[in-house]
C-alpha cells in the first residue's frame, strides 16, 4: 500500500509549556483507566496526535523476555491491535485484545493468555489479483480499530467499507453498520479511525485498491466525520474531498496507517496522495492538509519542489512541539521529512531534511508510515530504508528540535549484531513505539531479518528494543512470519500479529 494563516491561532493555544522541558499537552481521546496493572491502548500509535509515546512505564523499564502465547487467526493481520483493560465478560473482568483480518474476521482475544472471547466474521474481503498491496490480494479488515469505553463500542470497517459499532463485551452490532463509500470497489480504509472523544466524532479516511490499478480506476480519496451519538442514517456531518483542481483528475488517497492524526489544539492533519490523469500535485495532491474541526479545511503546506514521482504523503503526519512552538512532521516518499510549524503562511512551504537515497529506476518509496514523538525530550524518530552517506544499510534515524526550534538529527541505529535492517523498506513502513521509563527512553521498532526479498517481498520481521545511542539491541524477538505493523506494549507485553503468514497466521504476546 502506498504508502495552514487561520493555523495561528489553533497552534499557539495550550501548547507544551516551557521550564525543564515540555509537559505532555492534554489529547481529544478517552481517558486510560488501569486494571489489573493493564492500561488502554484504544487507538494506532496509543494517542490521537500518532506520537506513539508513552508518557509512563508501571512497570520500571521492564523488556519482553519470551512469548507468552500464540493463537491461530484465519488470516493476515495488516492493523494494529487495541487493547481494552477490565471488560465485563460473562461476569468477570478480562484485559481485550481486538483486532481484524484480511479475512475480514474481527476477533477478541484475553490479552493475558490469548484465548478467544468472540469473533465476527463479516465474509466481504475482495480479492483483487492485480494489487499486490496484501497477501493474495484479498481485502478485508485493514484498519486498526478504536474503541469507545463509555459507548462501549467498538469501531471497525469491514471488507465493504461499513462502519460498524461493536459491543465490547459480545462483539455484536449496536447500530446498523454505516457505508463510508458506495465504491467500495475501487477505494478501502487502510488508516486507523480516529477518535475525537471531545466532540463525539469518529474520522474515516479512504484511498484506492493500488492507486486505482495504478490509473486504470478512477476513484478519489476522502475523509469522513462521523457523528457517534447519532443514527446511522443520520451519523455522517462532513466530508473532505481534496481538491484536485484540474479537470477529470482523480486520486488523492489518505494512506496512512494512522488515518488522520489530532493535535492538542484540535487541528486535524491528514497526509494526502498523489493525483492521477493530472499534474501529481495537482491541488492538495502530495500535501499535508490541516482542519478545523468536523472538516473546515484551513489549508495544505509541502516541500517545493518534490523530487521524483509517486512521491505523496503516504503518511499519518505527527503533531509536535517545540516548547511552546507547534509543529507538524510528515514523512514523505520522496526520502524527505517534511516539518513546518503548526501556523505557517500558506504561501511557506514546509522545510524538509533529507534522510535517504533515492533508488531509481522507480520511486525510492522510501517512507511509508509516521515516526514516534518523544514528547519528554522533543525527539522525533524514523525508520528509513537507506542513509544518505552511501553505506546501503537502513536504520532509525534520531532528529531533536535545537534552542531555535529547527529540527535536526542527532544520530541513527545502523545495523546491530546480527539483525538487518536491510534495504527494503519494510522498516519504515510502520511506526515504532517509545516508551520513556525510569530507566531510560527505550525504543521498539519492526525490523527486516533479513536484506534478501523472496519473491519481491521481505522476509520474516523481528521486533526490537533499543536505547538511544546504544551499540547493540537490548532485547529481539526473533524471526516472526511477520512485516506489518510495530507492537502496541501495554505494561511490558506486547502484541503482534502475523502478515506475510502463508496461511500460518497468529497473533502473537510477548512478556517480560
Amino acid at each position: 500500500m502506498k504508502h495552514a494563516p487561520a493555523w495561528m491561532a489553533l497552534a499557539l493555544a495550550g501548547c507544551a509549556s516551557s521550564g525543564s522541558g515540555p509537559s505532555l499537552p492534554p489529547v481529544p481521546s478517552g481517558s486510560s483507566q488501569y486494571v489489573a496493572h493493564y492500561v488502554d491502548w484504544n487507538t494506532f500509535c496509543f494517542d490521537v496526535r500518532r506520537s506513539c509515546f508513552l508518557p509512563f512505564d508501571p512497570l520500571g523499564g521492564k523488556l519482553p523476555s519470551h512469548l507468552k502465547w500464540s493463537t491461530t487467526v484465519d488470516g493476515p493481520v495488516a492493523a494494529q491491535p487495541v487493547l481494552a483493560a477490565g471488560i465485563a465478560i460473562n461476569g468477570s473482568q478480562r484485559n481485550v485484545l481486538y483486532f481484524g483480518t484480511a479475512n475480514a474476521t474481527v476477533y477478541a482475544l484475553d490479552a493475558d493468555n490469548g484465548t478467544p472471547i468472540w469473533q465476527r466474521a463479516f465474509n466481504d474481503s475482495q480479492r483483487h489479483a492485480f494489487c499486490p498491496d496484501m497477501p493474495d490480494g484479498r481485502f478485508g479488515i485493514t484498519s486498526t480499530a478504536t474503541f469507545d469505553r463509555h459507548a462501549n463500542r467498538l469501531y471497525t470497517v469491514d471488507g465493504e467499507a461499513r462502519l460498524h459499532a461493536l459491543d465490547l463485551s459480545t462483539g455484536k452490532d449496536t447500530i446498523s453498520p454505516l457505508p463510508i463509500t458506495t465504491d467500495y470497489h475501487d477505494e478501502h480504509v487502510y488508516g486507523a479511525l480516529t477518535l475525537d472523544s471531545v466532540h463525539h466524532t469518529l474520522y474515516v479516511a479512504t484511498a484506492g485498491i493500488c492507486d486505482g490499478d495504478f490509473g486504470k480506476i478512477p476513484y478519489h480519496g476522502r475523509i469522513v466525520a462521523i457523528d457517534t451519538t447519532a443514527s446511522s442514517s443520520a451519523a455522517v456531518v462532513a466530508t473532505y474531498e481534496p481538491d484536485l483542481s484540474y479537470p477529470g483528475s482523480f486520486g488523492d488517497g489518505i494512506w496512512g496507517m494512522g488515518g488522520v492524526s489530532i493535535s492538542a489544539q484540535g487541528v486535524i492533519y491528514a497526509g494526502v496522495g498523489n493525483a492521477l490523469n493530472a499534474p501529481e500535485t495537482a491541488g492538495d495532491a502530495d500535501k499535508i492538509a490541516a482542519f478545523s474541526y468536523p472538516l473546515q479545511r484551513i489549508g495544505v503546506t509541502a516541500p517545493a519542489p518534490l523530487p521524483g514521482f509517486d512521491v505523496d504523503f503516504g503518511t499519518t503526519p505527527t503533531p509536535a512541539a517545540c516548547g511552546s512552538a507547534s509543529f507538524v512532521i510528515a514523512p514523505n516518499k520522496s526520502g524527505l521529512l517534511a516539518y513546518s510549524p503548526g501556523a505557517p503562511a500558506l504561501s511557506q512551504p514546509s522545510a524538509s531534511l533529507p534522510l535517504v537515497v533515492n533508488a531509481p529506476p522507480g520511486p525510492a518509496q522510501s517512507f511509508l508510515g509516521p515516526g514516534a514523538f518523544d514528547w519528554s525530550h522533543g525527539t522525533y524518530y524514523v525508520g528509513v530504508p537507506l542513509f544518505n552517506d552511501g553505506s546501503g544499510t537502513g536504520g532509525i534515524s534520531a532528529l531533536q528540535f535545537n534552542a531555535g526550534c529547527t529540527l535536526n538529527p542527532i544520530f541513527r541505529f545502523a545495523p546491530l549484531n546480527s539483525i538487518q535492517f536491510g534495504s527494503f523498506a519494510a522498516l519504515n513502513k510502520y511506526p515504532m513505539t517509545i516508551v520513556d521509563s525510569a530507566g531510560g527512553q527505550l525504543i521498539y521498532a519492526l525490523i527486516s531479518s533479513s536484506s534478501t526479498l523472496v519473491a519481491g517481498s521481505p522476509g520474516p520481521s523481528e521486533i526490537a528494543a533499543f536505547t538511544p545511542g546504544a551499540s547493540n539491541a537490548l532485547w529481539n524477538s526473533g524471526p516472526l512470519i511477520t512485516y506489518a505493523v510495530a507492537p502496541p506494549l501495554v505494561d511490558g507485553n506486547l502484541y503482534e500479529g502475523s502478515f506475510l503468514c502463508n496461511g500460518n497466521c497468529a497473533m502473537y504476546a510477548f512478556a517480560p
